[in-house]
Parts: structure tokens; C-alpha cells; sequence
């Protein structure tokens, strides 16, 4: 990939940057130790409701997680310019250049799925990559409830860019309260859980697990477990096609259980 124009950052360093942006956000900073793939730990993080969207800020002193939390439909987790390679991603299911750069995009299944396309031909993408300008060693995940921007020591005015970038240019919903009318008055306690872990690509799900520490787990699986016999009960009444609304209840479900998993190992290491 070819080089891109510098972003310099003029703060100190991210945690400079992080700083700035809970103070635009209005919240403050939290210490984290969230670990990535490649082995990097980032240890602060800020999180926000920004614009009728759910923002959370990861960073260490040279690289930025920017998750914006939306629905974004039924997305396969999508790669753009991953900043690692992974055998599982196998070739590459679209390229397209933007100002004289190459960007490549990987997912799973190897093919390019009816919402990634539709990102494609309808220019969404084209604009998202104009607006976001990745350099390299930065990375772009789309998928079901999140956009996910990695950025390499960036300033506070390209991480706002960013955040709005995504909010304005990437066909979402935001999910109301009404769509799950339906649930049982005994199912309705999870029903603030459903936007955050209402998850159906497994990928995705499982990476957003690991990144939560153990009493985000904890709550998570005190929550659910108890309910699982009556959510399993409510899903078999309801036969072979249930509506979408259940079928995130169930995903809800299977996070608990590979949360619970999470912590029984914890408990195992200890």
C-alpha cells in the first residue's frame, strides 16, 4: 500500500488526545487494560453518549480504538486494511483506490455479502475511506452493531472527524425501545442488554467479550443466566422463523454463556 499524507498529532501523545475528547464528551478518563490480538495492551478509555450514539475511546500513548455503536444491519465483520495479517482471511473480496491509495477488504466467509456491497455501489465506502483518510498501519472494521477505526496517533480535531464521519455517512438505525413491544414482561429486564449484545456474527461477538473486563462479564452472565430456561422456553414458542428482535435475544444469550466461559478460565488461571 502506498504511503498516505501524515495526521501529526500536536498533543503530547494519545492519552494527551484522550483527555481532550472526555472533555468534549463531557465524561472523564478510566483507567483499562484491554488487550488486542497483536499482543498490545491499551490502557485507558473513555466512554460517551455523543449525538443518540453509544462512543467508546481505547487508546495507549500511540494508538486509538474509536468504536461508534450503532445497528448497521445484518454485517458479516468486515476488514478494511487490516493492520494485521490473518490466514483467515484469505484473499482479498474488494479493492478500490481513493486519492492514489489502494485499500483492500477481507471478511470470513471469503465473499462479499449483500451489505458490503451495497456499501460499495452505493459510494458509502468510497466516501467513508475519503473522509476517514486511514494511513497505514490504521484499520476500519464494519460490522452488526459497530464501526471500529484504529487510528495511529491522531490529533483531537481528526478524532472528531472521525466520530461524525461514521454518524453521518453509514446507513444505521438506532435501536428503540418499541421493537421489543413483543418480549414477555419477564424477558423485558434484558432488554437494555440487546444493543450491546445482541450480536449474530460470532467473530465479532467473541472479540467483544475478550476486550470487557471480568466485572463486565460478571454482570452480563448474573443477568442472563438466570433466564436462559425461560428465553429458551419463549424462542420455542415462537417456531421456525422468529423475528428479528428474538433472534437478538438469543445472540444476547450465547454472550453470557462465552462470558461465563471467560470467567470459569479465570477462575481456573487463579
Amino acid at each position: 500500500m502506498s504511503e498516505h499524507p501524515e495526521h501529526p498529532n500536536t498533543d503530547d501523545d494519545v492519552l494527551a488526545v484522550m483527555r481532550a475528547m472526555a472533555a468534549v464528551l463531557g465524561v472523564g478518563v478510566a483507567k483499562a487494560k484491554v488487550g488486542l490480538d497483536d499482543g498490545r495492551i491499551l490502557t485507558h478509555r473513555v466512554r460517551a453518549f455523543h449525538r443518540g450514539h453509544q462512543i467508546e475511546l481505547l487508546a495507549d500513548q500511540e494508538l486509538m480504538l474509536v468504536d461508534i455503536e450503532a445497528d448497521y444491519g445484518q454485517f458479516t465483520l468486515f476488514y478494511i486494511n487490516p493492520r494485521k495479517k490473518n490466514p483467515l482471511h484469505g484473499e482479498p473480496i474488494f479493492t478500490m483506490r481513493v486519492a492514489d491509495v489502494e485499500y483492500q477488504g477481507f471478511n470470513y466467509p471469503g465473499e462479499l455479502t449483500p451489505e458490503q456491497s451495497f456499501l460499495i455501489e452505493s459510494g458509502t465506502l468510497r466516501r467513508l475511506l475519503e473522509a476517514i483518510n486511514p494511513q497505514d498501519g490504521e484499520e476500519i472494521n464494519i460490522s452488526q452493531r459497530l464501526v471500529r477505526v484504529y487510528l495511529r496517533t491522531p490529533n483531537t480535531e481528526r478524532v472528531n472527524a472521525v466520530i461524525c464521519s461514521v454518524m453521518d455517512l453509514m446507513p444505521h438505525e438506532r435501536v428503540s425501545k418499541e421493537r421489543y413491544a413483543e418480549l414477555p414482561i419477564a424477558l423485558r429486564p434484558l432488554i437494555p442488554l440487546i444493543p450491546k449484545w445482541g450480536i449474530a456474527d460470532d467473530e465479532e461477538r467473541w472479540q467483544k467479550i475478550k476486550r470487557c473486563n471480568q466485572s463486565t462479564r460478571q454482570k452480563l452472565v448474573s443477568a442472563v443466566i438466570p433466564l436462559i430456561p425461560a428465553v429458551n422456553q419463549y424462542l420455542d414458542s415462537l417456531g421456525e422463523n422468529p423475528p428479528l428482535y428474538a433472534c437478538e435475544l438469543g445472540d444476547v444469550v450465547q454472550a453470557a454463556l462465552e462470558a461465563n466461559r471467560l470467567l470459569a478460565e479465570d477462575v481456573h488461571r487463579a
